[in-house]
């Protein structure tokens, strides 16, 4: 997700947040939930970042092992 997506998603978090109302009974509640979600979306995030860069690698790896294969039948 890009960063410009990844703010606006947090920022409606951030909202909720502020329009939650402190006088409530729940609000520590209702606090630590919306911030769990927080922590669970950039976790999700940051995973679904790093299993695209795998796939990047594990294509780049087999594009550079099929060349040197290839160099290899040349010789």
């Amino acid at each position: 997700m890009l960063n410009a997506e990844m703010d606006k998603v947090i920022g409606g978090y951030m909202n909720r947040i502020a329009n939650l109302s402190p006088c409530s009974e729940d609000y520590e509640y209702r606090k630590q939930i919306i911030e769990d979600e927080i922590q669970d979306f950039v976790r999700h995030e940051s995973v679904m970042a790093e299993h695209q860069q795998l796939g990047r690698n594990k294509v780049a790896f087999e594009r550079a092992l099929a060349r040197a294969e290839n160099d290899e039948k040349k010789k």
